[in-house]
């Protein structure tokens, strides 16, 4: 997600350049193309729905000045005027940051990075990177970062190994995605996981007031906790779930803050075949679809957008099905195929919100 502007990116990316003489520098990134289609029940023809090619990309800059000292610098761009991918055409950065490694156990990282919200962050489409053939994001996450985002933050975040658990806490300045900090309140996780041999298992707090910073976050007062269990199953198969209990406070009590989500996924790579199945799933304490009685800072996760005049109310349950199917063209190629169903327990209006896509196209490490 954004953090900066394209111009201010290019002086960083010059003055790292001049930084990391003195070490080394490694230059990546991902490209994904093709098309995508975004059908709307209640969307009037053509001008309701999406069906368009589109194209993205992220540049991910590594440097490592000595053993102890390293970090990363990201830049996302894209075509611009998409409706599922939202990357700009102007180069972003959106990972500015340097770890230092305390000792074998223990670093801090300072600077921009996605926010450690358990253990399938690192599993998230984020613009051009995909980890699967399944290409839009779970509904807590879309809710959190984007359909094909992370939630970036800035801050400091220190990780460490204690007695075999994975423990991270960072302090940021929350879900706002830049330096922007009016109220000055700032934003907590604290995350915890542990590796059982073919299991892992993880839990997450994380508490983030933002009801009066008036910037690009969530503008609420988020708590939640984020339990996590990731399993393989075999050699080339895996299991991975989450369940959460969010709060989005709005500062009025008479309303109805909290959201119950959950996902549970299934992957399987043999050979140059990726197959991928994943349900998630989004209630709101209050999904009545009456409209009124949510907190009024619930955000909307799924596909469903504004049509005719016509809101998405926000006091629904959504479920998300979610299957897909990749081809190694070969080690840096990957051809994805996915299909999204949103499937809105409520009408809102009147009319039927539900939504369902396809996403096709070329995916490239390099």
């Amino acid at each position: 997600m954004k953090v900066g502007k394209g111009l201010l990116g290019l002086g960083m990316v010059v003055a790292l350049t001049s930084t990391a003489m003195a070490g080394s520098l490694s230059v990546g990134g991902n490209y994904f193309g093709g098309y995508n289609d975004v059908t709307q029940k209640n969307a009037a023809g053509a001008a309701g729905n999406l069906s368009q090619f589109d194209s993205v990309a992220n540049i991910d800059l590594n440097y490592k000045v000595s053993d102890k000292l390293s970090g990363t610098i990201q830049l996302q761009a894209g075509a611009g005027g998409g409706g599922l991918f939202d990357a700009t055409n102007t180069a972003t950065i959106t990972d500015a940051n340097f770890t230092y490694k305390l000792d074998k156990k223990g670093s801090i990282t300072m600077g921009s990075f996605d926010m450690p919200l358990g253990l399938y962050t690192s599993r998230l489409t984020n613009n051009a990177a995909l980890s699967s053939p399944l290409v839009v994001n779970p509904l807590m996450f879309s809710a959190l970062g984007g359909k094909v985002g992370t939630l970036n933050t800035i801050g400091a975040k220190y990780d460490r190994k204690i007695m075999d658990h994975d423990v991270t806490i960072a302090l940021t300045n929350g879900t706002d995605e830049s330096a922007a900090n009016g109220d000055g309140s700032l934003g907590y996780v604290v995350s915890m996981s542990k590796d059982h041999g073919k299991a892992t298992t993880g839990l997450t707090y994380i508490a983030s007031n933002d009801t009066t910073n008036g910037g690009t976050g969530l503008n609420a007062d988020l708590t939640g906790v984020i339990f996590d269990l990731h399993y393989d199953i075999n050699a080339t198969s895996a299991f991975r779930s989450y369940y959460s209990v969010l709060s989005f406070g709005d500062n009025t009590a008479a309303t109805d803050d909290q959201v119950t989500t959950w996902m549970v996924e299934l992957t399987c790579n043999k050979g140059m075949i990726q197959k991928a199945l994943r349900v998630s799933s989004w209630t709101p304490d209050d999904s009545n679809g009456g409209g009124s009685g949510q907190s009024s800072v619930l955000p909307s996760p799924g596909l469903a957008t504004t049509q005719g005049g016509v809101a998405v109310v926000t006091d629904q349950t959504v479920i998300r099905y979610e299957v897909g199917l990749g081809y190694e063209l070969d080690e840096n190629v990957t051809l994805v195929g996915s299909y999204i169903m949103d499937d809105y327990a409520q009408e809102s209006s009147g009319e039927d919100t539900d939504v369902s896509a396809i996403v096709v196209g070329a995916n490239v490490s390099f």
